[in-house]
């Protein structure tokens, strides 16, 4: 039976495996993080104080949309934060950031 051993993440994973997925781990959880940052920093998502039903997940997917919209649209040379609040004054833009 093969041994097991623990990784940093908690996950566990086979000796001959570890080697090889440890640059996977790290890529996985690097996106994961700067995804959560950019959440957080550009809709305060940390800050939310939704909890009832299925609102929690139901606003994840509609922030990630947005975040996805938002970077798809390149005619304005600001961050996603300065995007997502002239969306919200502008009218034109929000329907440039939606028609992409």
């Amino acid at each position: 039976m093969p041994e097991w051993r623990e990784c940093d993440r908690g996950a566990a994973l086979l000796p001959e495996q570890s080697a090889g997925q440890r640059g996977g781990v790290r890529r996985h959880w690097g996106i994961e993080n700067s995804l959560h940052w950019l959440l957080d920093v550009a809709f305060r998502e940390d800050e939310s104080r939704v909890r009832v039903g299925h609102a929690v997940e139901n606003l994840a997917l509609v922030r990630r949309l947005a975040v996805h919209l938002l970077k798809q649209e390149r005619t304005a040379k600001v961050g996603i934060k300065a995007k997502r609040l002239k969306a919200g004054w502008d009218d034109a833009y929000l329907l440039k950031v939606l028609q992409r």
